[in-house]
């Protein structure tokens, strides 16, 4: 069988009568080629041997009505061409025979109102077209016939006021546009019509206070933007009012001092921020007001002594970092202020000699690490102070094992 000819979406016809689909499903075909090109009236059938589509040509062009079908016998589409281009009516369905969309054609493009539906027959959306390009007002639909969204479009692009819903008709958000880019005030409301935010838009960007809100009506955070970026001062506050965090942007990043808090008022945590980065001395807190740790930054790593606290003041680790990782000696106790641990770090691996301990001071283990993995005799003592165990290790592993 030779291809006699192959159409623009992708449809190849053989010369035995059989057809090969966009989709590399196959199927027969009748109709008669002049020249090369499909000339006059064309069926096209599924594999099963049931009509898949009716179109007539003429100098090798649709022109006139085209039908489609799907497979159990119902209409899919019907559309009217004229020399090549889509004129006039059009209308898609669902295998169920419910009407899927319809709309008009002009020139090959569309042209008046659009329309789609739901399977249930409820309609869906409805857009007005010029010269192919949306203009106009457009509505879109929940299901149950409810509106879920208006606006306008001019050129193509949105244009004013658009406004959003929720199923129960209370209003979603309401927006402005210019141009097809947001400008203007923009709001967002919860479902029980409390507003959730609040904001502006200068040529599609940020601009200016940006405000948000709990479902309770209470402020959740609020921030400044200059030129779509975040700048200066912004804060964060718990469900109840109270302050949860203050922080300062410069130029969309993080920059300058910040504090969080615990839901009671009590300071939870504070530090500087440089371009977006952690520098300098930070500090954390219990809710009981104690310290929690202490930590210093460069370059948004840790750098230099860190310690942390139990809630009851205890000392609860004591560690050196370089560029982010650990090294030099580090300590970490129990509660209770005894010793639980004690080793020495390299480029953040142990390195050389490391200790357990139980919590009444006794030896718990020892041993040596090398590159970060055990290596050489370590020992396990019990509560006692008695040795119950021995082991060599390579690199990480018993020898022998």
């Amino acid at each position: 069988m030779a291809l006699l000819y192959k159409s623009e979406n992708g449809i190849e016809f053989y010369s035995d009568n059989t057809v090969v689909f966009a989709n590399k499903s196959k199927g027969t075909y009748e109709g008669k080629f002049v020249n090369g090109k499909p000339e006059g009236f064309f069926r096209l059938f599924y594999e099963s041997g049931k009509l898949k589509e009716e179109v007539t040509f003429k100098d090798g062009k649709p022109d006139g009505i085209r039908k489609g079908y799907y497979e159990n016998g119902n209409l899919q589409g019907e559309t009217t061409y004229k020399a090549g281009m889509l004129e006039g009516q059009w209308r898609q369905y669902y295998e169920n025979g419910k009407l899927k969309k319809e709309g008009a054609f002009k020139g090959g493009k569309p042209d008046g109102i659009g329309k789609q539906y739901y399977e249930n027959g409820k309609l869906q959306g409805e857009f007005a077209y010029k010269n192919g390009i949306r203009e106009g007002p457009g509505k879109w639909y929940y299901e149950n016939g409810k509106l879920q969204g208006e606006g306008i479009c001019r050129d193509g692009k949105p244009e004013g006021i658009g406004k959003q819903y929720y199923e129960n008709g209370k209003l979603q958000g309401q927006f402005t546009y210019k141009g097809g880019k947001q400008e203007g005030p923009w709001k967002q409301y919860y479902e029980n019509g409390k507003l959730q935010e609040e904001f502006t838009y200068k040529d599609g960007k940020f601009e200016g206070l940006w405000r948000s809100y709990n479902m309770n009506g209470k402020l959740n955070a609020e921030r400044i933007y200059k030129d779509g970026k975040q700048e200066g001062p912004g804060k964060q506050y718990y469900e109840n009012g109270k302050l949860k965090g203050e922080f300062t942007f410069k130029d969309g990043k993080e920059d300058g001092p910040w504090k969080c808090f615990h839901k009671n008022g009590k300071l939870q945590g504070e530090g500087m921020c440089r371009d977006g980065k952690p520098e300098g001395p930070g500090k954390g807190y219990y809710d009981n007001g104690k310290l929690q740790e202490e930590v210093n930054y460069k370059d948004g790593k840790e750098n230099g002594h860190w310690t942390s606290y139990y809630k009851n003041g205890n000392l609860q680790g004591d560690f050196n970092y370089k560029y982010g990782r650990l090294e030099g000696q580090g300590k970490w106790y129990y509660d209770n202020g005894q010793i639980k641990g004690e080793g020495t770090y390299k480029d953040g691996n142990p390195e050389g000699i490391g200790k357990q301990y139980y919590e009444n001071g006794k030896l718990k283990e020892e041993g040596t690490y090398k590159d970060g993995k055990k290596q050489g005799i370590w020992k396990t003592y019990n509560e006692n102070g008695e040795l119950t165990k021995e082991e060599t290790y390579k690199d990480g592993v018993v020898a022998g094992a």
